[in-house]
């Protein structure tokens, strides 16, 4: 995988995301407030920059996954020298459900992200991800990858999307026992993608 990675050094990075990373916690940044000593998996995470956030309050533990070696490249760059949070960044595709996260072994999080993502990996992959290796998932086998990540969740799981998947991903978070417990549209007064960003929370 670090051939793969150091194979994509000299391309340009491409945006993937349509804003910073306070704007795509907004709405979302109460977990801040408890990310002290928690552990937090970003799922879809990009160049690291929400994990990175959480480093910043004291998250004794960060892990990332994305598709894109780049990346995943920067995120690593990103916490080498953060020597109080322990991380780990890896490539994968998530559309391969369960098995992407063998990497991180069989322990859950206190905190798992999945931010602008979820869409992605719901419609078919687009030329620059199959290229990357996405394989595509079907609807069901997306919601077992949803409950799959609600049932790795300790404490919160925290989601930003499309509002016509919500509730499908609160039928999948209730599957796993968590509640939803938070709820606001309040990033559309900024003008970033319209949709809900949710939390659940294992009680």
């Amino acid at each position: 995988m670090t051939e793969k990675i150091i194979a994509h050094l000299d391309q340009p990075p491409g945006r993937r995301v349509c804003r910073l990373h306070d704007a795509m916690l907004d709405g979302l940044t109460d977990l801040l407030m408890r990310a002290r000593g928690a552990s937090v998996l970003d799922v879809g995470c990009n160049r690291g920059l929400a994990a990175y956030a959480f480093a910043c309050n004291e998250a004794r533990i960060c892990h990332g996954i994305d598709l894109a070696p780049d990346a995943i490249f920067v995120a690593r760059s990103l916490f080498a020298d953060l020597a109080e949070c322990r991380s780990q960044f890896e490539v994968g595709d998530l559309t391969k459900g369960a098995e992407c996260l063998a990497p991180f072994g069989d322990a859950g999080w206190d905190i798992v992200l999945m931010m602008g993502v979820y869409h992605k990996i719901k419609r078919a992959p687009s030329k620059e991800y199959k290229q990357l290796g996405a394989v595509g998932m079907s609807h069901e086998q997306l919601s077992e990858f949803m409950t799959h990540l609600g049932r790795k969740t300790i404490k919160y799981f925290a989601w930003r999307g499309d509002d016509v998947d919500c509730a499908q991903v609160d039928k999948d978070m209730q599957r796993a026992g968590l509640r939803l417990i938070h709820r606001t549209e309040i990033s559309g007064d900024r003008g970033i993608r319209s949709g809900p960003s949710c939390i659940w929370r294992r009680d």
